[in-house]
């Protein structure tokens, strides 16, 4: 079998791409969905609050939100990242 490596870069050709550089395809931008979405994936979640990839695992992980698996899909609910902006608003989240 073989195996390919892909390299990834953003389109201005900078070599370390956030979650902000790519969409993924088989989903829609959380603004067109016309209500509230109860919960986001990871790169929505990043993009909504202004975090890198690795931020979001390590908030995931701490438990300042709260994430859903189904199935590989991993989704943070927005009841938690609504906490999560109150909070920082008091000064409570590092």
């Amino acid at each position: 079998m073989k195996t390919s490596t892909l390299k990834l870069s953003t389109p201005n050709g900078d070599p370390s791409p956030t979650c902000h550089d790519f969409q993924d395809k088989n989903t829609r931008p959380v603004a067109s969905l016309g209500r509230k979405p109860l919960a986001v994936t990871m790169d929505d979640f990043c993009a909504l609050v202004g975090v890198r990839r690795t931020s979001g695992f390590r908030l995931l992980k701490e438990g300042a939100v709260e994430g859903l698996l189904i199935g590989r899909r991993r989704l943070i609910t927005m009841e938690s990242i609504e906490a999560l902006i109150e909070s920082s608003k008091t000064g409570a989240v590092k």
